[in-house]
């Protein structure tokens, strides 16, 4: 068992665990049908020899080089390897359309570019005979995976990143408009990920899987960075359609998850009449959880609840790509339920006037890439970073977050609804996978509700109902009276300004393939309410 360890960046943190752990088990990859593990003396080897090709092909100190690959083995060697060299990682999410990735390319000045070439990264097995390095400035390919791997040199001849220096430039997720680029430093990356580690009671014999991509900085700090301080085992899902398959095989002992997981595994325990059933969702997953973490957006109740009952309790976590990115995290002893958690130790939170939530300290980004207003218009001359989130403090310190600042809906006659809360309400019936509340300058609160599939299936079975197509489910009187008297029953204890009055049925739901999801899975509610402006127009007429 390997103690922690310290360091000012990510790679003196990774060139410290490779001298100490070497030989040792560090990440498990699928190949060939099989998973398979190497060492930590194999990933030293690939980022010495990856980073010694970046020199000798001419990637300098500074220089952008975009990381364009799902998760996978050469995701982690590349990250390390550019900052061995002294440059900028520019992680992008592979689901981004060409337009928006040129957009982003063309943003942050990217010099080069990792890419795959396959037609299906997944089909491949994670194959590396598709990833090249490619010069962006000329157009030209300038090396296979194969060959990048070939030089060698020692790690300890790379020099250590100065803290200040900038590490990342992360693109959020874009919730609203166009995605800005996040300005991290080594340093910001080093202190989240320590401090995280120190909150948290995690060992080094723990077994982490990880399916959230390391694009997004939820997954790159919770589980890449913390497993290298940590020197435990990382093991990397092949999808997200195999996670319970993957959680079966590599029975890991810790998971990061976002709600929108949490919430179809609560469903399929559910579903499966099992709720009350020790050990059901344990066995789903593989026997040996030790602790879920959650974070990315707000975790339904009932499933933290179904969570709970089955003696596999979620820990939340807050925080945003601006800030490293965590602020607040519980752990398996300190916690509160329905909070996020309390501040990581030498993190600053407070709450502002008007219910925001700010917060200070080394996690805090450098700034937006190219972007001094927006910038200037959310870090304060005294360090505070505004999250646009609302919340509160409680008498011990625990943060509850209540909805998004620029999300609240007020109404006509003026009254303030944080949608977030009611639509965690809705999501709790089994009959609705999601729900989006609309009702910004209107009279009342309206809908779209996205059933769930094979729960209103079996219940037109069970009522025994003459229905011959989707469009004919979605319309048929039995139907319809059944949601509007589970809405009603949901939030009876609502007062009267957040009750839905009028709710219409998706025949489709809101998934990151057609754009109205962010990658970590949190709705994107203006475009959405932009595609679906027919159906919302028609509840208000």
């Amino acid at each position: 068992m390997s103690a922690p360890i310290h360091g000012d960046s990510i790679f003196e943190l990774f060139v410290r665990r490779a001298m100490i752990s070497g030989e040792t088990p560090a990440l498990w990859t699928f190949e060939q049908g099989e998973f398979r593990s190497c060492t930590w003396d194999d990933l030293a080897a690939d980022v010495a020899a990856v980073a010694a090709s970046f020199r000798r092909l001419g990637v300098s100190p500074g220089d952008r080089v975009a990381v364009e690959l799902p998760n996978c083995h050469e995701w982690i060697i590349a990250d390390l390897a550019i900052a061995a060299v002294g440059a900028v990682s520019v992680p992008l999410h592979v689901s981004y359309r060409t337009e928006e990735r040129l957009r982003l390319l063309e943003h942050c000045g990217a010099k080069y570019s990792l890419r795959s070439f396959g037609e299906d990264w997944e089909e491949s097995g994670s194959t590396t005979e598709d990833v090249s390095l490619v010069d962006l400035v000329d157009q030209t390919e300038l090396e296979s995976w194969d060959f990048l791997t070939v030089d060698a040199a020692p790690l300890t001849e790379f020099s250590l990143p100065r803290p200040d220096d900038l590490a990342t430039i992360v693109y959020t997720s874009g919730t609203t408009g166009h995605p800005k680029g996040v300005m991290l430093s080594h340093g910001n990356l080093a202190f989240d990920a320590l401090a995280l580690v120190e909150a948290f009671d995690d060992s080094s014999e723990d077994r982490r899987l990880t399916f959230l991509p390391f694009s997004h900085l939820y997954a790159r700090t919770c589980d890449l960075y913390t497993w290298i301080i940590l020197g435990n085992e990382l093991v990397l899902a092949r999808s997200r359609e195999t996670i319970l398959d993957d959680c079966k095989l590599m029975r890991p002992t810790l998971i990061n998850g976002v709600p929108y997981f949490y919430q179809k595994v609560a469903d399929a325990v559910r579903a499966q009449g099992k709720i009350e059933e020790p050990g059901t969702l344990q066995k789903m997953l593989g026997g040996r959880i030790k602790m879920f973490a959650s974070g990315g957006a707000a975790l339904a109740d009932y499933a933290a609840d179904i969570f709970a009952k089955q003696d596999s309790p979620i820990r939340n976590g807050y925080g945003l790509s601006e800030s490293a990115p965590v602020i607040t995290a519980s752990s398996r002893k300190i916690y509160r339920p329905r909070s996020v958690g309390r501040a990581l130790p030498g993190v600053e939170v407070r709450i502002a006037d008007d219910g925001e939530v700010l917060t200070r300290g080394p996690h805090v980004m450098q700034g937006y890439y190219h972007d001094e207003a927006a910038t200037a218009a959310v870090i304060d001359e005294q360090g505070w970073l505004q999250t646009g989130d609302l919340g509160h403090l409680d008498e011990d310190n625990f943060l509850f977050i209540t909805g998004r600042k620029k999300e609240l809906i007020v109404t006509a006659t003026g009254k303030k609804v944080a949608p977030a809360q009611i639509e965690s309400v809705l999501a709790s019936d089994p009959l609705i996978a999601q729900a989006i509340v609309i009702g910004e300058g209107r009279n009342f609160l309206t809908a779209l509700i996205v059933p769930e599939p094979d729960v209103l299936r079996e219940f037109i079975r069970l009522e025994r109902l003459w229905v011959f197509s989707k469009r004919g489910a979605l319309r048929h009187r039995k139907v319809l009276a059944t949601y509007r008297e589970r809405i009603d029953r949901l939030l009876a204890d609502h007062p009267k300004h957040e009750q839905i009055a009028r709710f219409t049925l998706m025949g489709r739901g809101f998934t990151p393939d057609s754009g109205e999801m962010t990658p970590k899975l949190s709705l994107r509610r203006d475009l959405i309410q932009r595609n679906c402006a027919a159906e919302i127009e028609a509840m208000y007429r």
